[in-house]
């Protein structure tokens, strides 16, 4: 079946964002007082699984006495300061794949776990509309359905007015592959090491955007 839409994961798919938001995670814990070594793979479980699980999954790891509600307000306060200060660069080579995609007639559309508040931050410093239009759609556009679960991608890909069989999608998290599956579309990840081991869920694999339209073009 022939390509024609690809969908991005937003944070460490088309934004260098991951290191900053592992910041973000650590602040959190800082600010009520668990300043022990966190291991990495606890940093790595919180990929793409949206800020709600992550408050449920750091709750029950660390025994924060708090609610859920409180640990994700406390997390987007500090995540506003760290993302509206912090630089942010595209992943490597995204500008020109993405010019490559408009050039071939490829509508693209992102789908992420992230929050609304999150989101129109991050299209006020990347100036995102540039590149997707109004095509960027938040877990609060599927009613918080996170990750595995399919229905952003399928949001997205309805919103573009095409089948799931015709979108690729680009994801750097473990969760964001099986959602991709799920919704019946091809996945291409951005490789990292948090998901080095899981590639055997996807279809191809690339670093960055350097090459990743010649992975593109075997589809269209």
């Amino acid at each position: 079946m022939s390509i024609k839409a690809v969908i991005f994961d937003m944070d460490g798919t088309i934004l260098d964002t991951e290191p900053i938001w592992k910041d973000i995670t650590i602040e959190l814990l800082n600010s009520y007082g668990i300043y022990e070594e966190i291991d990495q793979s606890v940093l790595d479980s919180l990929t793409g699984i949206g800020i709600s699980n992550s408050a449920v999954l750091l709750k029950n790891r660390f025994g924060i006495r708090d609610t859920v509600d409180n640990i994700v307000e406390r997390k987007m306060d500090i995540s506003d300061n760290f993302l509206s200060e912090k630089p942010i660069e595209f992943i490597k080579g995204f500008e020109m794949f993405h010019s490559c995609l408009q050039s071939s007639g490829i509508v693209t559309a992102v789908g992420t776990n992230a929050s609304f508040k999150t989101v129109d931050l991050m299209k006020q410093r990347l100036n995102l509309n540039c590149w997707f239009n109004d095509h960027i759609y938040s877990i609060g556009d599927v009613g918080n359905k996170a990750k595995p679960d399919p229905a952003v991608f399928l949001y997205a890909a309805n919103k573009l007015n095409v089948r799931p069989d015709e979108c690729i999608v680009f994801e750097d998290s473990v969760h964001g592959f099986k959602a991709a599956k799920s919704a019946g579309m091809r996945c291409v990840a951005i490789r990292n090491r948090s998901n080095i081991d899981q590639l055997d869920l996807v279809d191809e694999s690339v670093y960055d955007y350097s090459l990743a339209f010649d992975v593109v073009q075997r589809w269209i």
